[in-house]
């Protein structure tokens, strides 16, 4: 579990780095719009790639479920 603690922090981080803002800001959008779940249900692949690629997805999930742009 710690590990997946960690690797979401992290991709939390590297997301409000990318989005210019911060990592409550982050946060919050993420849990609204689905990200954090995307990242729990497929951590085992994830945590394996690239964070640019990583938090691309997240942007694409989080605009699917009406995300505004950050």
């Amino acid at each position: 579990i710690q590990n997946i603690v960690d690797y979401t922090a992290f991709i939390i981080d590297v997301f409000a780095q990318e989005c210019k803002t911060s990592m409550k800001e982050a946060h919050n959008y993420l849990r609204t719009y689905g990200g954090l779940a995307f990242l729990r249900n497929h951590y085992d692949i994830e945590h394996c790639e690239n964070p640019e690629y990583t938090v691309q997805s997240l942007k694409e999930i989080c605009r699917r479920n009406v995300g505004y742009a950050l």
